[in-house]
Formats: structure tokens, C-alpha cells, sequence
């Protein structure tokens, strides 16, 4: 049997998997302490690592990693408790915000199948808009349409006509821009 307690004395970012399922994943406040009993294992990573301390099976192992650190951890039934393993991003703190482009790919290796599942339809939904729908479709279907593509509407139109705005010579040449 594993009992696995994380005392909580800085906010942190805390994801747990127990037995292969994610049960919890959120910033937890100081004070706000948690504890598992897997059956097989217990998968945890927790940002600001310096900030938790952990207990297995009442016996503390002690802050599990560096202030502003995100650790990977992992127990098996009747294991030993593991040694910290610092996470791959671990000169990133987790305060960091990620640009908006880059937000799709960070949903995409997170470990929750369903933000990677988002994640990884955004990307693609991006990709196809930007080389099929904006790269092939919409000029051939501007093409194919001719003068029927354009289209101006009432008012703007009145506008045009007041000031002398033509969209072509009749001829399918463009109008140059007046000087």
C-alpha cells in the first residue's frame, strides 16, 4: 500500500494521475493539502516544486524539488519513493505565458487527452485554413466567379457612384488610383 500526502506551503501547479487516470489538475493554495492511495501507480508533476513538501506512507521526503521548478514524480505499488526528477521545460517557471501562436502546440504535449485532443484540432483547423482554404480555394473560386465576386454593398455603392469610384473600364482591365 502507498499513501502518498503533498503539504501545500506555496501556490503551486499540482496534475495527478492515479492508476492511470488524471484526477486532479489545478494551482492549489498554501494550506491545501492532498493525499492519494493508488492501487497500482501515482503519476504526479508539480510546478514550484520548492513549495510541496511530500509524505509517503507518513514518512516526509522533504520538498520535492527547487522553488519555481516543475518536477516529475511517479510511484509503483510497493515501491520505493523515487528521487525527483527535474521535467524537460525546467528553466521555464510556471508563471511563464506562452505567445498565442503558440498555444495550440502547448495544448498538443500536455498530458490531458482531451486539452491535447483540442489542441491538436486547432493546429490542424490553422493549417487548413491557411494552405487550402486561403491558399488554393479562395483564389480559384475568385477566378471561377469573375465580376460575380465582387460585390458592393447599397450604400457604399452610392458612395462610389457620387465620387466617381469605378471598380473597371468596362474592359476587365483595373482602374488605376486617382493621384
Amino acid at each position: 500500500m502507498i499513501l502518498v500526502t503533498l503539504r501545500v506551503n506555496a501556490l503551486c501547479y499540482v496534475r495527478v494521475v492515479l492508476d492511470g487516470v488524471m484526477v486532479l489538475e489545478k494551482n492549489l493554495a498554501v494550506g491545501e493539502d492532498q493525499r492519494w492511495e493508488p492501487r497500482q501507480s501515482l503519476e504526479l508533476r508539480v510546478g514550484n516544486a520548492g513549495g510541496v513538501e511530500a509524505l509517503v506512507n507518513g514518512t516526509s521526503i522533504g520538498p520535492l524539488g527547487e522553488p519555481d521548478r516543475v518536477v516529475d514524480m511517479e510511484w509503483q505499488k510497493e515501491a520505493a519513493p523515487p528521487p525527483p526528477t527535474v521535467a524537460a521545460a525546467t528553466d521555464t517557471p510556471t508563471s511563464a505565458t506562452s505567445g498565442a501562436t503558440d498555444v495550440p502546440a502547448t495544448f498538443m504535449y500536455t498530458m490531458s487527452l482531451s486539452r491535447g485532443q483540442i489542441g491538436l484540432g486547432a493546429a490542424f483547423a490553422v493549417l487548413v485554413d491557411a494552405f487550402l482554404v486561403r491558399g488554393l480555394l479562395v483564389p480559384s473560386l475568385m477566378a471561377l466567379l469573375g465580376s460575380w465576386n465582387w460585390w458592393s454593398p447599397a450604400p457604399l455603392k452610392r458612395l462610389h457612384d457620387r465620387i466617381g469610384v469605378r471598380e473597371d473600364h468596362g474592359d476587365g482591365a483595373p482602374v488605376p488610383a486617382a493621384a
